[in-house]
């Protein structure tokens, strides 16, 4: 029942954004904080992040939290500790990335990993839907981003504008 839930949310999530009515309510945060609370919350087994001290951004707090929670999921589950969480300022943009130390998205998925409904092997994805890259990654367009994968198939680099900025 757990996973229908989830599955139905993320569905009811994908129409929301196809349809146009995602909504985005910016606010001034500290990101640090945030992460901590997203790597608290998934257990924070051997996940380190390297970070300023405090780091204030504007943007939707709900709407990042969904794109690190998949990024730490998805490292967690499909890739192996420890999970590198770093995240700096470049100009007025804020870059974060998760490196997992695992064998990384195979070749052959790199290209459509951010497709709805791509799944690895059998073996390796549980109970994943194929979903959370494809939100995580247009939760990021909502936020003015982008969402993408290096070509070492470990490391996934989110890049953000910071809110406040635009205008």
């Amino acid at each position: 029942l757990r996973r229908l839930a989830g599955l139905t949310e993320d569905l009811l999530e994908v129409s929301r954004m196809d349809a146009g009515r995602a909504v985005v309510v910016p606010s001034r945060i500290d990101l640090v904080d945030l992460l901590a609370e997203v790597v608290d919350d998934a257990g924070g087994a051997e996940i380190a992040i390297a970070a300023p001290a405090v780091l204030e951004v504007t943007t939707d707090p709900a709407r990042l939290r969904v794109v690190v929670r998949n990024l730490l999921a998805n490292a967690v589950q499909h890739g192996a500790p420890p999970v590198d969480v770093t995240v700096d300022r470049a100009a007025a943009d804020v870059v974060l990335s998760v490196r997992d130390a695992g064998p990384g998205v195979p070749a052959e998925l790199r290209d459509r990993v951010f497709d709805r409904f791509v799944r690895g092997d059998e073996a390796r994805h549980g109970s994943s839907s194929g979903l959370g890259l494809a939100i995580a990654r247009e939760n990021a367009r909502l936020l003015g981003g982008s969402l993408s994968l290096l070509p070492d198939g470990r490391t996934f680099v989110l890049q953000l504008p910071d809110l406040a900025d635009q205008g």
